[in-house]
């Protein structure tokens, strides 16, 4: 009866809601642009709210045994807090800071504060307090710190190169070139452990469970994730994978030192600045790598080069990706996109792709083309 209540609790938070209208915004932003550049657009409105609830799913529910297996609890306080860190996060509409070590250090922060001060609010029957954050707090926060840049770093590493969305760009030279923007964001439902009575001070039928003389209560909480980087000089599907697992890594880092904190809590806010600092530096390293001059995916001689490909189309079944240059079509040799929906033409029920790999090897492909298929077989083209 409790998971059903926290359902209905989760179902109640402002976040789910803004999230959504979040990511129809986003959606909508994405679909406009790629059908200003290219006249078509990649993926559908739907894909990127479907892919917020859907992606980080399981990863919040591993996250969730997890903490109840160590038996991690945190304070209602910091739970609010971060709240309140999460909705001023999605309302920026800017997601470079979207990791949510920054949400993490920004709620502890302010419940510290809180404390050193001994400010209070009341709201109906509970009183906003400070607590501890020395004792187990700051030991779970950073295990939760930890856990949840890991399960960045996954998302990253293996969804983020789909939402990268093709943008038409000029060179110093007034060549046309592609850069990518990736701008999307995921909801992890986690289950947080508040010990005592304050939920229930706060929701009166709030049920709870005892351990001991102890008394607790499951909140499910909408975690969000968010991610938004500029590739243009290396391919999304090489940038964000290595970037994620970089992320990965210093999340790995951070649950070491965080393991130490349960001998010494003070090591938490070490694990907490490192994480903090690291991510950042991430962020700037990232960027960085993609301020030259170069682009990845640029007119070239030897054929037309593939700018995006659609969901669902020919040119995915056949296996062509973003980067790759296209020689030949049909035995014809093409330069430019008319060149290309010319040869096509000469065999409107089956195509025939002489292909350049990102390694400058040379690969055969074809396909048959049906008559509700994209009419240039679902390429995007520079």
């Amino acid at each position: 009866m409790e998971i059903v209540w926290a359902i209905v609790r989760f179902l109640m938070n402002p976040i789910v809601y803004v999230a959504m209208i979040v990511a129809v915004v986003i959606a909508s932003s994405r679909v406009k642009r790629e059908r200003y550049h290219f006249n078509r657009r990649l993926l559908p409105g739907s894909s990127e709210v479907t892919s917020m609830l859907r992606d980080g799913l399981l990863l919040g529910v591993i996250i969730s045994v997890l903490s109840f297996a160590i038996g991690m609890t945190v304070p209602l306080q910091w739970v609010l807090l971060l709240t309140v860190c999460m909705l001023l996060g999605l309302l920026t509409f800017t997601y470079t800071l979207g990791s949510p070590i920054y949400a993490f250090v920004a709620a502890f922060a302010a419940l510290w504060l809180v404390t050193r001060q001994e400010w209070s609010l009341t709201l109906l029957s509970y009183t906003f307090e400070g607590v501890n954050v020395w004792g187990g707090t700051v030991v779970c926060v950073t295990l939760f710190a930890a856990m949840f840049l890991i399960a960045e770093g996954i998302l990253i590493r293996r969804h983020a190169a789909r939402f990268a969305s093709p943008v038409l760009t000029t060179t110093k030279r007034g060549l046309s070139a592609i850069e990518y923007k990736s701008k999307q964001f995921w909801l992890l439902p986690m289950f947080f452990i508040i010990p005592g009575d304050a939920v229930s001070a706060l929701f009166p039928y709030w049920p709870q469970f005892s351990l001991g003389h102890t008394q607790f209560s499951f909140l499910l909480f909408p975690m969000i994730i968010g991610f938004q980087h500029v590739t243009r000089e290396t391919l999304p599907q090489y940038m964000y994978p290595q970037l994620g697992k970089r992320v990965i890594w210093l999340g790995e880092v951070v649950f070491a030192i965080g393991l130490a904190t349960l001998f010494l809590p003070e090591l938490g806010i070490i694990g907490l600045a490192i994480g903090v600092i690291g991510r950042l530096l991430l962020t700037w390293q990232a960027a960085r790598s993609q301020s030259g001059k170069s682009f990845a995916v640029q007119p070239k001689q030897e054929g037309v080069i593939i700018a995006g490909v659609l969901a669902d189309s020919p040119a995915e079944r056949m296996g062509l990706v973003v980067g790759e240059c296209i020689r030949r079509v049909n035995g014809q040799y093409v330069h430019t996109e008319d060149e290309l929906y010319k040869a096509l033409q000469i065999n409107a029920a089956y195509c025939k792709l002489e292909v350049l790999d990102h390694h400058n090897e040379v690969r055969l492909t074809q396909h048959a083309v049906f008559a509700e298929d994209h009419y240039r077989i679902g390429l995007l083209l520079v």
